[in-house]
């Protein structure tokens, strides 16, 4: 008796967007310059809400400790590169994650969309486009 032929799959497959990119210098490269904008970008803020813009309208405790925790897990990041211990992909999630949401609730804190603040939704964008492959930041 001859095996009848197995149909193949037709649904809908997402496993590609778990798959670990391989660990190359390019992606260590890019989780270090990623790490050195995020430093960079909250100097550049937190200058700004300590000498130029007009803060009163902003509920600045959690503009600060949102600023306090950023540096707290920033600093290590650039300083001891877990990536490089980790698995790139698991650390860039992390971090991912992380700039994310520290960055939605900065925005609602500073003003929501109305904030000075406002264009580093589009940072965050182009720091997913930056680390993950094109169906995966797309996604």
């Amino acid at each position: 008796m001859r095996p009848e032929k197995v149909a193949a799959d037709t649904g809908i497959r997402l496993a590609w967007l778990f798959e670990s990119p391989p660990r190359s210098e390019r992606s260590l490269r890019m989780e270090a310059l990623i790490g050195r904008i995020r430093l960079m970008v909250v100097l550049v803020n937190t200058a700004l809400l300590a000498f130029v813009l007009d803060t009163s309208a902003m509920h600045m405790p959690v503009v600060w400790g949102i600023v306090l925790a950023t540096y707290l897990y920033g600093a290590p990041i650039v300083l001891f590169q877990p990536y490089r211990r980790w698995r790139v992909f698991g650390a860039s999630m992390v971090s991912t994650a992380l700039d994310t949401i520290g960055i939605a609730v900065f925005i609602s804190a500073t003003g929501g969309s109305a904030s000075p603040f406002y264009p580093l939704y589009f940072l965050s964008a182009a720091a997913v486009a930056m680390r993950f492959e094109l169906r995966q930041a797309v996604v």
